[in-house]
Parts: C-alpha cells; sequence; structure tokens
C-alpha cells in the first residue's frame, strides 16, 4: 500500500513538471506566427456572443463562445518573462475577450504595454499546448472541426469495442450519455472539448483493456488519477465529475464478469474516486505552488479564495439552497424532448428483454448506484458555480439518468453470456 501511494504521488509531480515544461515549449513559438491565424479568426469570435442558443427555445443548447474567446485571448497575449507567460496565463479580457482580443491585435507594443491584462493563473490552461501551434495553421472554425472529428471518432471507437467485448447491450446508454451532453453544443464548443475527449478516452482504454483480456481493477487506480490529471490540466471546471463517472461506471460493467462481495465494489469506488481526487486536485495544487514560487503574484491565496467562493451557498449576498443548486440544474433536463429520449431507452430495453434473460447483479447495482450519487456531492461542494454556470453544469447530471438506464441494460444476460455468468457464479475476487 504505501509503495502505490508513492507512486502516485510520483506520478502526480511528475504530470506537474510535464505539464510545465510542455506550456514552456509551446510558450517558445513565436507571437507572430499566430499573427494570420488569429486575425482570420477574429471577425468569428466578434459575431459570436455568449447566452446565445444553437436553438431557439432550447437553453439547454446555450454556447459557450465566451470561454473560447479568452481561450483564444489567453494563447495570444504575451508579457513579461517566459515563466510569467505560462503560469499567470494573462489575457487582455475583462468583459467582451473576443473585442478586447481585437483592440489588442491591432495596438501597437507601446499600448499594448499600457493595457491591463487579466490574471487567470489559478488553471493550467493546458489546453494551449493544442490551441498554440494549431493556431500557426488553422483558424478557430478549422480548429473546431479538427476537435469535432477527434471527438466523433472516439466515439464510434467506443461503440466498436463495445461490440468487441460483447457489450453491445451498453450501446443504447452510452448514446443516450452522448445526447444528454448536447453534442450540437459540447462538439463545436472548444471550452466543453477536455471532458469529452478524456472522458472518452478513459473508456476507451477500459475497453481496450477489456478486449485483450487484461486485468481492469489492477489499473483503476493509475486510470482514474490520470483522468484526472487530465482534466485538471486541461479543463476549465466545465462539467468534471463526469469525466469520473462514466468511465467508472463502464468499469463495474465490463468488470461484471467477476463476482466480488459489495465490500469489494464499495472499495473500487473508493479507490477510483480517491486517485481521481489526488490527479484533479493535486495538479491544482502544483499550479497554485509553481506560480506562487516562481512568479510575483500569490496564486495560492487567489486559488483558495477563488474555490471557497465557488463552493459557498452565496451569491451576491443571497443564501443558495443545495435544493435550488439542484432545481436550477435538472431542471434542463426537464423536459418533454429528454423524458422521450429516456422512456424511448426503457422501451428498447424492454423490446431486448423479451429475447433475454434478466440477471441482477447486486455488487455491480451497488457500484453504479454510488456512481449516481457523484453528480449530487458535485453539486453540493460547488453550490455556487453549479447555480451560476447552470446552464453548462447542468450536464453533470447526466451521470445519474445514464446510471439509471445502465442498471437496466447491464442486467440482460444474452445467450452468448448465459454460461459465462453460469460460471462465474459462486466465484469472488480476491
Amino acid at each position: 500500500m504505501t509503495r502505490h501511494i508513492f507512486r502516485s504521488i510520483a506520478l502526480l509531480a511528475m504530470a506537474i513538471m510535464v505539464g510545465f515544461l510542455m506550456l514552456l515549449l509551446v510558450y517558445l513559438i513565436p507571437q507572430s506566427k499566430l499573427d494570420v491565424n488569429v486575425e482570420t479568426s477574429l471577425p468569428v469570435l466578434q459575431a459570436e456572443h455568449g447566452g446565445t442558443t444553437a436553438m431557439a427555445l432550447m437553453p439547454e443548447t446555450e454556447q459557450d463562445f465566451f470561454t473560447d474567446a479568452i481561450m483564444v485571448n489567453t494563447c495570444y497575449t504575451v508579457r513579461g518573462s517566459l515563466i510569467e507567460q505560462v503560469l499567470l496565463c494573462q489575457g487582455y479580457w475583462w468583459g467582451a475577450p473576443a473585442d478586447e482580443l481585437a483592440d489588442y491585435f491591432y495596438a501597437d507594443s507601446a499600448r499594448r504595454d499600457e493595457m491591463e491584462l487579466h490574471i487567470y493563473g489559478r488553471y493550467w490552461h493546458g489546453y494551449q499546448i493544442f490551441l498554440r501551434p494549431m493556431l500557426t495553421v488553422f483558424h478557430i472554425n478549422q480548429i473546431r472541426m479538427l476537435v469535432l472529428m477527434a471527438q466523433t471518432i472516439l466515439g464510434i471507437g467506443i461503440i466498436y469495442l463495445l461490440c468487441k467485448v460483447k457489450k453491445d447491450k451498453l450501446i443504447v446508454p452510452v448514446v443516450v450519455l452522448w445526447l444528454l451532453l448536447i453534442p450540437i453544443i459540447t462538439l463545436i464548443n472548444l471550452t466543453y472539448a477536455a471532458v469529452m475527449l478524456t472522458t472518452e478516452l478513459a473508456m476507451i482504454f477500459l475497453l481496450w483493456e477489456k478486449w485483450h483480456n487484461r486485468s481492469l481493477s489492477d489499473k483503476l487506480f493509475f486510470l482514474m488519477e490520470v483522468n484526472g490529471i487530465c482534466i485538471g490540466y486541461f479543463d476549465l471546471l466545465t462539467y468534471p465529475s463526469v469525466a469520473f463517472a462514466a468511465p467508472m461506471i463502464l468499469f463495474y460493467c465490463l468488470d461484471a464478469e467477476r463476482r466480488v462481495t459489495l465490500k469489494k465494489r464499495v472499495s473500487q469506488f473508493l479507490q477510483g474516486g480517491i486517485a481521481w481526487a489526488l490527479g484533479y486536485g493535486g495538479m491544482f495544487l502544483g499550479k497554485w505552488i509553481l506560480a506562487t514560487l516562481l512568479t510575483n503574484e500569490n496564486i495560492i491565496k487567489d486559488g483558495v479564495e477563488t474555490f471557497l467562493f465557488r463552493s459557498s451557498g452565496e451569491w451576491k449576498g443571497e443564501k443558495i439552497g443545495f435544493v435550488d443548486v439542484l432545481q436550477a440544474n435538472i431542471g434542463y433536463y426537464n423536459t418533454a424532448v429528454y423524458k422521450i429520449l429516456l422512456i424511448a431507452a426503457v422501451v428498447a430495453f424492454l423490446l431486448l428483454l423479451r429475447k433475454s434473460k434478466l440477471n441482477i447483479q447486486p455488487d455491480i447495482c451497488i457500484g453504479v448506484l454510488l456512481c449516481m450519487l457523484v453528480p449530487f456531492g458535485w453539486y453540493f461542494l460547488v453550490r455556487n458555480h453549479s447555480m451560476i454556470h447552470a446552464f453548462f453544469t447542468f450536464r453533470t447530471f447526466s451521470s445519474f439518468l445514464v446510471g439509471a438506464l445502465v442498471l437496466l441494460y447491464q442486467s440482460i444476460v444474452g445467450e452468448d453470456e448465459g454460461g459465462l455468468h453460469q460460471a462465474s457464479e459462486g466465484k469472488e475476487s480476491k
């Protein structure tokens, strides 16, 4: 156990150092190399407005172009030493990042030096290791199209591997998860790409290991720590808990052939949760410490104060109740469209059940139920943030809805699985 802990801490320390060095490398790219594609992107970014929806009268399709503009703004803005550029993540934005980026872009060097920059150093902004080099070749919408293609290819890969490991019964819950995350938005907003791509890659890793008959439980801690590290490095606090809950649910389904005790399943959940929290929280803490030590800014103070604010139950002097947070987020799914989607998924389950057997595994149910509680824990932990930004944090609740479907679909046993389940009956892991 001690060796396991030291190995995890060493992995986290290595991730912090590698992440820092990778950002140093991309900041060696001269700002002038980004000029052409940033200038080409400016009219696009300026025409986009935060708060607009991709589909009228559908609030769940609200787009976060505001943060997309911040990402490009941060990539392009340069001031101070190389280390300060990497760790302070400065940008000329205070309310309209696209218009302010245009002001910065067309200003001469003397004017740029006078501009007061926004320090956003509490996040890693790790997306820059991809976005900054890409801006030397592509404009913003070309980059969005490439991200869309990557998400789609990975999604197809998940479906393919589900068939390969004879878990095609889980295709419906996976597709429902994709729909609940609102693909019309997640496929084109760079802001949401980190959670989407990390979740898909984690699921592909689990399926790949299963396809090659390798033990999943032995790699659970490592996978979830790496998962948390990636989210902490790339994401800007969107709906990160989905990146933990969705792969964790899949883990239980793929590990279903092993009959283990309920206590073991709870232990696996705690193991995965601790690993993910270690990776996620450790990356934030590592960034705050590095930035405070190597610059003249107290990023530790900023990070702690922001965390306390985001986790508080107050906004503009008013109390925010936990129930209010739940209602604000769950309400996005409380429409006829998503009720029909979930009903259709249940009807599909009943149709499949006519040609299959029902086999309820209590140990798997416990594991999935624990994953279904994750959204509630997340909403409670960051109440302020989840209330203010419910237009995208509502996706966190998708883990609960998909978990409920998985409880149904996982209980289906086809003819090719019957013998396997019977053979595993009574077997218990160490």
